[in-house]
């Protein structure tokens, strides 16, 4: 079960960075909070830090899977962290 969890936390994680990225794109701020990815089993948040390097906005998208039986108790957390310039 741990390992199944595990799996669905990733995959949340990962979805919540495809999330932001095509957010991005569509003019959107990138960032959302405990959005259902696997109804009653795996929830993702994001968090997007902006840096200007020559006049260029190069934004770090942190994607926070998580899953078990509720948002309340999660089970497994997987987290990943990319940089993306739209």
């Amino acid at each position: 079960v741990t390992e199944l969890m595990s799996g669905q936390a990733l995959f949340a994680a990962e979805s919540g960075v495809d999330w932001s990225a095509r957010d991005f794109a569509a003019g959107g701020g990138g960032v959302t909070v405990n959005a259902v990815v696997v109804a009653n089993r795996a929830w993702v948040s994001t968090t997007v830090a902006t840096l200007t390097i020559n006049g260029r906005a190069v934004h770090t998208i942190t994607s926070t899977g998580i899953a078990g039986a509720s948002i309340a108790n999660p089970k497994a957390q997987r987290q990943i962290e990319v940089q993306f310039m739209p």
